[in-house]
């Protein structure tokens, strides 16, 4: 996503507001977010520092790897919570793939500290993201927020469920070791049928973390 369409996502900010921000016009934004006008670095730091965004998110672009750093600080905590980075533009697919054109946090979901640690995981290496599709029910439905421990992102173990990006699709399935050098994906829905990608598609397979914890409606 441009940077500058992503920054006002995320903040909530208008062309005029950034406009007003650089000493410029909304014009002048507006040419930006359509690649019509060239966006320069200094630009993106002064955005960056007066909306508390890292200039890692707003000047690079990482591919498909979820931040470890929210985009947005949440100046409104209160004792005893943690709050983790939701990506809401970023859905893991439990189905046949989610295409995703960006992945950045623009909100929080609010957990038990007490919670986080009994799980054992580390508070900056979690996020928060949606499930989209069937392939994985009754274990998870659609529309399920998941909570991932993204410490989880190189080995994995059998039996459980990660969320991974296989071929520039992000995908919620569980994975197992078949033989070496190849893994199995399945699916928890019985009218799925299981896969094992090939050589090619292996050199794609990054392990964005382990599932965790699932909650959606009843």
């Amino acid at each position: 996503m441009n940077p500058i369409k992503a920054l006002r996502y995320a903040t909530g900010a208008t062309q005029e507001e950034i406009a007003e921000l650089i000493g410029g016009k909304s014009d002048t934004i507006s040419a930006m977010e359509r690649g019509k006008q060239r966006i320069y670095v200094e630009m993106l730091t002064k955005l960056s520092k007066h909306y508390r965004i890292t200039d890692r998110w707003v000047m690079t672009d990482e591919g498909m790897e979820l931040r470890a750093e929210p985009v947005i600080q949440n100046t409104n905590q209160r004792e005893g919570m943690i709050y983790v980075p939701e990506y809401s533009m970023v859905e893991a697919s439990a189905g046949d793939g989610c295409h995703v054109d960006n992945e950045f946090a623009d909100d929080f979901i609010a957990f038990r500290e007490d919670f986080i640690q009994d799980l054992d995981l580390d508070r900056k290496k979690v996020a928060v993201i949606r499930v989209r599709g069937d392939s994985m029910h009754p274990t998870l439905s659609s529309g399920d927020l998941i909570l991932i421990d993204r410490r989880d992102c190189v080995e994995f173990s059998d039996d459980a469920i990660y969320v991974f990006n296989l071929e520039g699709e992000v995908f919620v399935k569980r994975i197992q070791r078949v033989g070496r050098g190849q893994i199995e994906i399945l699916s928890d829905n019985p009218r799925y049928k299981s896969r094992v990608p090939g050589e090619h598609e292996l050199e794609t397979l990054r392990i964005i973390g382990r599932v965790v914890w699932a909650g959606g409606r009843v």
